[in-house]
Order: C-alpha cells, then sequence, then structure tokens
C-alpha cells in the first residue's frame, strides 16, 4: 500500500474509537513505522486496549519493533511488559511463548539430544527455562525410573517449590504408590503418596469457586483474571489449597474478583466486599495480603 493511501487511512481512523478501528490504525502505524506516531498512539490508547486485548496489543507493540528487525528494542519492550503488574496467566503465557520465538529466530540451532543426564543437569542450573524443560523431560517419561533422584530432589533445598509442585503433579498423574517427602522454600517439610492424591482443579473447593465466577455479572477479562489468580493461588498453595485460608470458595472468588478489578483500574468498593463475604476490613486486608505475598 502506498504511504499518501496510508496517512490518508491514519488520518481517518483518528476519529474513530471503537476497538477494532484501533487495532486497525495501530497495524497502519505499524507500516508507516512511524515512531512519533506509534508514541502519541500508545499514549491515548494503552490503557482501554490493554483492557480490551492485553494479548493482541502487547502482540502488536512488540511487532512494530520486529517487522523492521528492531530486534533489540522489541525484547526490551517485551521485557518491560514482562515486569510488569500481573493480568493473567494466558498474557503471562503468551509472552514468555512469543520471548521464546524471538530467541529462537536469533539463535542458531543445535542438534538436540537431550536425555535424563541433561535432567540432573539442568534442575540444579537455577535458570527457569531449563528447570522448565527439563520438568517437560520428566513428564513424558515413565516417572517410576527416576524417582530415587526425584525424592532427594524434592526434599533438598536447592529447587524453588514452585517447580517441585509441578514434580508433584506428574507424580499424582502417573500414580506413584509411595511415600514422598517434600521440602518447602521456607523449610517446613511435609509427605504425601501421589496415588491419593487430587490435583488442584479437580477438588470440589476449586469446581465450586468455578461455577460460581462462571455465573458472575461482571465482564469476561475481570472473570477470566480472577479464575486465573484462583489457579496461581491454588496451584502455589497446594497441596493445603486457599481453602486454608478462606474456607468458602464463593468468599474467595468475591476477592479474587475485588483484586481482578484493581488490576484494571476499576476502584473496586471495599465496602461492596465486605457486605459479600461478611469478613471485616482487617480480615480482608490480611486475606489480600496472603495472596499477593502467594502470587509474587
Amino acid at each position: 500500500m502506498e504511504k499518501e493511501q496510508l496517512l490518508k487511512e491514519y488520518n481517518d481512523l483518528l476519529l474513530c474509537n471503537d476497538t477494532a478501528s484501533l487495532f486497525k490504525l495501530f497495524d497502519i502505524i505499524t507500516m508507516l513505522q512511524d515512531d512519533e506516531k506509534l508514541s502519541s498512539f500508545i499514549i491515548n490508547n494503552k490503557q482501554k486496549l490493554m483492557k480490551e486485548d492485553p494479548i493482541l496489543f502487547i502482540g502488536k507493540h512488540v511487532h512494530y519493533y520486529l517487522c523492521e528487525d528492531r530486534i533489540n528494542e522489541g525484547i526490551a519492550l517485551l521485557k518491560q511488559y514482562q515486569d510488569a503488574p500481573f493480568i493473567s496467566v494466558k498474557v503471562e503465557e503468551f509472552m514468555q511463548e512469543l520471548m521464546n520465538e524471538i530467541n529462537k529466530s536469533i539463535t542458531p540451532r543445535k542438534p538436540s539430544s537431550y536425555n535424563f543426564e541433561n535432567v540432573k543437569i539442568d534442575i540444579n542450573s537455577n535458570q527457569p527455562e531449563r528447570i522448565a524443560k527439563a520438568i517437560k523431560y520428566l513428564s513424558e517419561s515413565n516417572i517410576r525410573n527416576h524417582l530415587n533422584y526425584l525424592k532427594t530432589v524434592l526434599i533438598d533445598t536447592k529447587l524453588n517449590y514452585k517447580f517441585k509442585i509441578l514434580i508433584e503433579f506428574i507424580l499424582i498423574e502417573q500414580g506413584v504408590n509411595e511415600r514422598i517427602s517434600i521440602r518447602k522454600d521456607d523449610g517446613d517439610t511435609f509427605s504425601i503418596i501421589p496415588a491419593n492424591m487430587v490435583l488442584p482443579f479437580e477438588t470440589n473447593y476449586f469446581k465450586e469457586g468455578e461455577s460460581y465466577l462462571s455465573s458472575c455479572n461482571e465482564s469476561p477479562s475481570i472473570i477470566e483474571s480472577a479464575l486465573e489468580l484462583f489457579k496461581i493461588v491454588e496451584v502455589r498453595t497446594y497441596p493445603f489449597s486457599f481453602k486454608s485460608i478462606v474456607d468458602n470458595p464463593l468468599y474467595a472468588c468475591e476477592i479474587f474478583l475485588y483484586l481482578s478489578k484493581e488490576m484494571f483500574y476499576e476502584s473496586p468498593d471495599i465496602e461492596d466486599l465486605i457486605l459479600n463475604t461478611s469478613y471485616l476490613r482487617e480480615e480482608i486486608d490480611e486475606i489480600i495480603n496472603k495472596i499477593r505475598e502467594i502470587i509474587i
């Protein structure tokens, strides 16, 4: 498309404020490669478009730089979004996948011969991507073949508990019927028999909360964000569940909805939350602080 035609469409779309037109305007700015127009667009529309479709907005913003081989600028921008306040698991996963794709595109490919010896090295690497690769290998293998090694890993203090949880899930999914001891980051130790455990999203507590959220009269983005918060908290508190903090899953979901609205700058009313949960203000503050400690 000729530059004159692009500029004409750009000027026509400046008068529009609907989401579809704004994203089309973003595409035209990308084709024009005009940093000044981009800066003005971001200042005026970022908050609205991040609320409507954060994945599409972040993708287009990063693509602005990548499509002209401004790789370092694109990576720096993506890192800024990754360091920004949490939106949802889907957005976090999208950004990580995008970062992986960028890195893959600029890294020469090497022959792969990944095996269990690599797993043992990567588990101790202190690098999240390498640890995740090792855990993926374990999930695709017969975990019983590596049980003695994993018992040592799970009781050791080196591996962060958030990764130990993923190994726990593999043990549960494969029905390992042995008592396994696990040490958390704070030094507390507990034991489980994986075959007797239920995964966090299969508990009655989670299912009841999930059902409640799906029936709430809130915007889809708020509900999705609240559900993602619920999932994160359930995973990171496993095997004890958020139920140990808030026994009623409906009250828990009201709190997750409140936090989601805060994330989307909707200024929710704390008095409504008090009314919906029957908690005192001090109790709610304490619960919210615990949630923030869990998800950070």
